[in-house]
């Protein structure tokens, strides 16, 4: 495979332009790929009360989905990206092929995984019928069907790796507005349409994804044919062993956050209802503000990785302080946000007057900590670029189940929301502190950070 343009830039272009080129399509995509969650929570709450709370007791299995496909396919980026930069494109081949074969395997896994569970998840929160009625429905065909949306994010991260960002959020971006325009029709019916419901929201959401995935396999197929020979299919044990090195801590980190959500439902419904509800659109709404940080990281990743392979101290350098920088920034206008403007952010999911008296509070608390989420989000990818899963894996294991989940198990049938909220903060300051100390240890014993 010959050296490619899209693949050089990564060690040639000047890094402010290179992190927007390889940035900027990411977060466009990423927000568009979060509206899948939002539109369909906005929509269904106009079904009535108990079908966003269907939705939103969900979300803990949702993110355990997203987070196997992601985990994996931010593994297979960040080793692609390190074989382009060490000039290894056999390797790189193999990288793809068995990427491909893991994410077929994690599909399997998923399916398996929704038959064994879904009869007794609801119901572990909740018997109102109705709400473990519709959350069955929904996540019944968002699981089996799950597929697109493992290949919708396999092809993206390929594009990612190799330079094609702007046609990576071409995949998305066809994907969620798809999901927009089927929602309202599916949802409520038009014309010889029938109405379907919650069920209808869960169909939009995976002809969106099945549909991307097809785009991007067209995309990736048309510049990277090489990629797609069969000798390439053959798992190969080191390579797989890589992917899930830098992958794993990011499988761990959305499934930590799902196991704090389940945990979090458990104690705020013991407080209250809404509160349950509430903390699903909170979860919601941050997902859109953490999103772009995640979509700063992935052009981040394969920029460090490739120097980092090419070993070239000074461009790693330049791009850790430039995307920490745009990420402090994010975090104080979404901060600002949540404070200036809370009630209007739950008006969009027709927050009844209840769920308002404790969303207002719970947003302005809650949002204290998103400039450590943020910081922590791009030190824990850094470390994800050179290979160093351990670390980001330590941060995601502070961050969301040292401190929080012993704290509210042993004590959340004493606690406030308040007190519930202020935990949630504290565990990120101190995750906080930890990565900093974490990254300056690495750049006084690594050469090249």
């Amino acid at each position: 495979m010959n050296n490619i343009k899209s693949e050089e830039k990564l060690g040639t272009m000047e890094i402010k332009k290179l992190a927007f080129n390889m940035s900027a399509p990411m977060v466009i995509s990423l927000l568009t790929l979060s509206l899948y969650d939002i539109v369909d929570s906005i929509f269904v709450a106009k079904i009535n009360e108990n079908a966003l709370s269907a939705i939103c007791l969900s979300f803990p299995i949702q993110k355990m989905l997203i987070g196997i496909s992601l985990g994996t396919s931010i593994g297979i980026n960040s080793l692609l990206a390190r074989k382009l930069g060490e000039k290894n494109n056999n390797d790189a081949r193999k990288v793809v092929g068995n990427g491909f074969v893991l994410m077929v395997f994690s599909w399997f896994f998923m399916i398996l995984t929704n038959f064994i569970i879904l009869k007794y998840f609801f119901t572990f929160f909740t018997g109102n019928e109705e709400i473990v009625q519709m959350g069955r429905d929904y996540f019944g065909i968002i699981g089996i069907f799950s597929i697109g949306l493992f290949m919708q994010i396999f092809t993206k991260k390929i594009c990612e790796s190799t330079g094609m960002s702007k046609k990576s959020m071409i995949i998305d971006l066809s994907g969620a507005a798809i999901n927009l325009i089927l929602d309202p029709i599916l949802i409520f019916g038009f014309y010889k349409i029938p109405t379907l419901g919650i069920r209808g929201a869960a169909i939009a959401t995976i002809l969106g994804q099945i549909i991307s995935a097809i785009i991007g396999f067209i995309i990736l197929y048309r510049n990277k044919k090489d990629y797609f020979l069969k000798e390439y299919l053959k798992l190969d044990k080191k390579i797989i062993k890589d992917i899930y090195q830098v992958g794993l801590p990011s499988i761990i980190m959305e499934s930590t956050s799902a196991f704090l959500v389940l945990t979090l439902n458990k104690v705020l419904i013991s407080i209250s209802e809404v509160a349950v509800t509430y903390f699903g659109i909170y979860w919601k709404l941050q997902y859109f503000v953490t999103t772009t940080i995640y979509g700063l990281n992935y052009g981040m990743v394969p920029i460090i990785a490739y120097n980092y392979g090419a070993q070239n101290k000074e461009r790693i350098q330049t791009t850790i302080k430039l995307y920490m920088k745009v990420s402090i920034i994010i975090a104080l206008i979404s901060m600002a946000c949540f404070w200036i403007i809370p009630k209007q952010l739950l008006i969009l999911f027709n927050a009844t007057d209840h769920l308002l008296s404790v969303g207002v509070v719970g947003n302005r608390m809650l949002s204290i900590a998103f400039i450590f989420i943020c910081i922590n989000l791009i030190i824990s990818s850094t470390f994800q670029a050179i290979g160093k899963g351990k670390n980001s894996l330590i941060i995601s294991l502070i961050r969301r189940i040292i401190i929080n989940i012993p704290v509210y198990i042993l004590l959340g049938r004493y606690m406030n929301l308040e007190i519930v909220w202020g935990i949630f903060v504290l565990s990120e300051i101190i995750a906080f502190i930890i990565a900093i100390t974490m990254l300056k240890r690495e750049k006084s014993t690594n050469k090249l950070i």
